[in-house]
């Protein structure tokens, strides 16, 4: 065995991302892109709703 090494936090750990994908059906649902993605993106996608109909705009 070798020596224990100690875990080291990433410096953008804990980082908040703005929102970049929007449900059409629920504007209050929100994603950032990252992670797994939700429910309502899944059956959007599945119901025919293409991913860049759900992106946010900054206009």
């Amino acid at each position: 065995m070798g020596p224990l090494r100690r875990h080291v936090p990433s410096k953008l750990a804990g980082t908040k991302v703005p929102a970049k994908y929007r449900d059409p059906a629920n504007a209050a649902n929100v994603w950032s892109g990252r992670g797994r993605s939700p429910r309502w993106y899944e059956e959007a996608l599945r119901a025919g709703t293409p991913p860049e109909a759900m992106l946010i705009h900054d206009d």
